[in-house]
């Protein structure tokens, strides 16, 4: 195999490759036998027509599936010979095959940019930290949705009041009353006095009782600003749950294993802690590719966004059976896009020269605590274990786990103490105003 390579803009790779025929006459003949058992011909038994007579009428088909076969089969080794990584599985531009003649191919493919990765060890990166303590009425708000589990639901036979659950259909509209598309959510539970809407909607909903249909109108202030929002709201059914006690025997109703409530409390204190210890470290992760990304020039080439785009593209057109907005889309994600490319090559440079390194050990101790956590069966395990697509996501996720700590380790941290009450409150401000 002979291969010339030339760089083009936008850090596309040009190779041309010539492959002799003597290399490829066993593939080809492969290619014809294979083609051959899904022809059917009058006066023959399927499968057992003669190849000569499969490759005089359909030449031109069995030429291209074999150029096809080619180069899916030889690209991995195509690339390693041309001394390149690229980030795409490349286009075929053209193919010159006759059988008896060499293969002569022309392929482009998307390589990196150069670029200089900002020193991050000499110069730390730094983020803000939040330290969040778990107080005992986070606990009890955590046990009060325990004990809705088990609750005993029964209609009122009233008008809705405070700490009612509520079945409600929600339509928001706009100024003018007029239903906005795609803005209803129907058979939704809301329990009057707390959640999204709190007391603005709970004033608005009292007494309601089933088959109520009512406006209500709902504005969030966000600090020198505010949003309004007008729904309708049509109500279902309106219940009163009756809360177990909370005692020894409740908690040994939650988990056998739970002897008091002190162990349940422990056990919920606990899990909120490691879930929020997540959530500030996914902030932290965010923040340092973030600063990562503003501080390493690189060009995205014009072709790697508008790959990336055509495969968001792609994706949405499956998920809404081709109903989508296409420019929309384009126009929307393209700075997402640019930063995911910008990304995508800082992280495969800092993994690339710290020699970080990913065995197929640990994607299968991932793989078993993926298992462990969604109690899969031994069938839907093995499927996983032996599915390539899945390890690859797998690997990728580990890749990101050890380029982030590796950034965390040479970073700097402002840390803040902060309670879960007003974590949260920041979070879904931020949210709102994003």
């Amino acid at each position: 195999m002979k291969i010339k390579t030339q760089i083009t803009e936008d850090s596309i790779v040009r190779l041309d490759i010539k492959i002799r025929w003597t290399d490829l006459k066993d593939d080809y003949d492969g290619t014809v036998t294979d083609f051959c058992k899904n022809i059917k011909e009058p006066g023959f038994r399927a499968g057992k027509i003669p190849a000569v007579i499969v490759k005089k009428k359909y030449r031109n088909e069995i030429e291209s599936e074999f150029i096809d076969k080619i180069l899916r089969e030889r690209y991995q080794e195509i690339i390693k010979e041309a001394d390149i990584d690229p980030i795409d599985s490349g286009n075929l531009i053209e193919a010159d095959f006759h059988e008896g003649d060499d293969l002569v191919m022309l392929i482009e493919v998307q390589t990196e940019p150069e670029f200089k990765l900002y020193d991050y060890k000499k110069s730390k990166l730094e983020a803000l930290k939040y330290n969040i303590s778990v107080s005992d009425d986070d606990v009890d708000k955590a046990l009060d949705e325990i004990r809705e589990n088990y609750a005993e639901v029964f209609n009122t036979g009233k008008g809705a009041e405070l700490g009612n659950f509520l079945e409600v259909d929600i339509q928001e509209l706009d100024e003018s009353m007029t239903p906005l598309i795609g803005k209803k959510v129907e058979k939704r539970v809301i329990k009057l006095g707390e959640g999204d809407f709190g007391m603005q909607a709970s004033e608005q909903l009292k007494g309601a009782v089933p088959g109520d249909e009512r406006v209500v109108r709902i504005s969030q202030e966000h600090g020198d600003h505010s949003h309004k929002f007008v729904f309708k709201f049509k109500v279902n059914s309106v219940e009163e749950h009756k809360l177990p006690e909370v005692d020894d025997e409740f908690a040994n109703k939650v988990n056998s294993s739970f002897k008091s409530v002190d162990e349940l409390n422990e056990k919920l204190r606990q899990d909120i802690q490691a879930r929020y210890d997540s959530e500030t470290l996914n902030l932290v992760n965010n923040a340092l590719a973030d600063e990562m990304v503003r501080q390493t020039n690189i060009e995205v080439p014009e072709s790697m966004v508008s790959s990336y785009l055509d495969g968001l593209v792609r994706r949405a057109k499956k998920e809404d059976n081709g109903d989508v907005d296409e420019d929309f889309l384009r126009k929307n994600y393209r700075a997402g896009a640019i930063w995911n490319m910008k990304w995508l090559m800082i992280r495969k440079s800092l993994f690339r020269n710290e020699k970080l390194e990913v065995g197929e050990n640990d994607i299968d101790k991932l793989m078993e605590k993926t298992v462990e956590l969604y109690g899969l069966d031994k069938t839907a395990a093995l499927s996983m274990k032996s599915d390539n697509d899945q390890r690859e996501k797998v690997r990728q996720d580990i890749i990101e786990s050890k380029v982030m700590e590796l950034l965390r380790n040479n970073s700097k941290f402002n840390e803040q103490s902060i309670t879960l009450t007003d974590f949260n409150s920041l979070m879904r401000d931020n949210h709102q105003h994003h």
